[in-house]
């Protein structure tokens, strides 16, 4: 039996752990809360922690501290951590090879309405093939997938040259004050995979946003005459309707190959609109605001004095905007892009390994959305991939489920980069 067809078997053997690993951890509702500065991640950590002993790693516990919760790069800032720590798992190697960080987030979003699942949103139910609940894909799917070819290895009597760590970080989805922590502590390693549903798809890049505000100024009047006023939502609808043809405008500006097979690598959005009172006057405001998508490359401030140029232009066409020009506002809230290119050493690796397991060659493309990425790979200056099971749209809806195969192919594909990256 040959190294591959060993780890292929240790995968199996545990197949059956590797899943009740992943019901025990969506059955935590590890909710991390935008709307609050708290989360629920602390149950869920120590039972992980307690988890990663028993498999013998040496492990590490500790809550982010104010460096990483009033860092520049980290866009909500603030929160209480008491009682919400990042988990570090030590898988020391035998000397020589190359390091590694397995890193993925505890952390999920809010349920919403139980009443469109159809098992409990935190039940980890087994049915038709997958398993069901929050946070099955969007990432603890890809955290019970590192864990077990940790695992997996250790139980076949196979250690790499190089060390291994484990990060189960709180936070993603809030902001990412979890990763940041985790990087600012550090130690960084020679290469990172970061845990995001990818569908076993190769992601070595991430979408970054910058957060804006914008005004539109109008004249109010009685509804009865409105003829006399100027209506702001009116006047709004312009540059409404101008936010979502940027994107290709940005595009053209930086047209990123790992977003070939995307609509766009710059997703500007209007994900809000406010004006007026119902029936008591035409309004003499309107205020909008939504997100500006970066990619890898991307200058920010190059960007946001090319977006107000653009919806300058776009005013400039309407007489009232013209000489009552809309206010923009950039907000603090800013996401960096990161990755590296599809042909760094990381990525190809990883690519060949996934085509190994799985029989063809994978997708190379970017990762949709932002991630954890930005923070280990722009403050801590290692190169990163993306991988994991699961289908990011499914991610953040009712009824998230993974496909319990696709979880074993990405453990089996994990033990197998370890082997080949931390050589043994």
């Amino acid at each position: 039996m040959n190294l591959n067809d060993t780890i292929r078997a240790a995968v199996q053997a545990r197949a059956e752990a590797t899943v009740e690993l992943l019901r025990a951890l969506v059955r935590f509702p590890s909710v991390s809360y935008r709307d609050r500065p708290d989360g629920d991640e602390g149950p869920a950590q120590a039972w992980l922690a307690d988890y990663l002993r028993g498999l013998g790693l040496e492990v590490e516990v500790f809550e982010p501290g104010p460096d990483a919760l009033h860092h520049p790069g980290q866009p909500w800032p603030g929160g209480d951590f008491a009682g919400r720590p990042n988990v570090f798992g030590w898988w020391h190697g035998r000397g020589g090879g190359r390091s590694l960080i397995l890193n993925s987030h505890i952390d999920v979003v809010p349920a919403g309405d139980e009443t469109e699942w159809r098992f409990g949103p935190f039940s980890g139910e087994v049915a038709e093939g997958r398993l069901w609940g929050r946070g099955s894909v969007d990432a603890k799917g890809c955290l019970a997938a590192f864990v077990g070819a940790v695992a997996a290895l250790k139980a076949a009597g196979i250690q790499p040259r190089g060390t291994v760590l484990l990060q189960s970080v709180v936070a993603e989805e809030t902001g990412g004050a979890g990763a940041l922590a985790a990087v600012l502590r550090g130690p960084r390693a020679d290469a990172a995979l970061i845990g995001e549903p990818t569908a076993l798809d190769v992601c070595p890049a991430c979408r970054g946003f910058l957060t804006y505000r914008c005004t539109v100024h109008g004249r109010t009047a009685h509804p009865g005459a409105a003829h006399e006023g100027v209506n702001a939502i009116h006047e709004a609808l312009s540059l409404l309707a101008a936010v979502p043809a940027l994107s290709a405008e940005l595009d053209r500006r930086n047209p990123h190959p790992l977003w070939a097979l995307a609509p766009t690598a710059h997703l500007c959005s209007v994900t809000t609109v406010e004006g007026g009172r119902q029936g008591q006057a035409i309004p003499d405001r309107c205020t909008f605001g939504g997100s500006i998508g970066l990619a890898p490359g991307d200058d920010l401030e190059e960007t946001r004095r090319f977006v107000e140029r653009y919806l300058h232009e776009v005013a400039a066409t309407d007489p009232w905007l013209h000489a009552n020009p809309p206010e923009l506002v950039w907000l603090p809230r800013t996401t960096a892009p990161a990755g590296i290119d599809a042909d760094h050493p990381l990525a190809r690796t990883l690519a060949a390994t996934v085509q190994s397991t799985i029989g063809r060659a994978p997708t190379v493309r970017a990762f949709w959305a932002a991630s954890d990425m930005r923070f280990l790979a722009n403050q801590g200056g290692m190169p990163c991939v993306h991988f994991g099971p699961g289908d990011l749209r499914l991610g953040h809806c009712p009824n998230e489920a993974l496909p319990i195969d696709e979880l074993l192919t990405a453990t089996e594909v994990v033990a197998r980069f370890i082997v080949e990256w931390c050589e043994v």
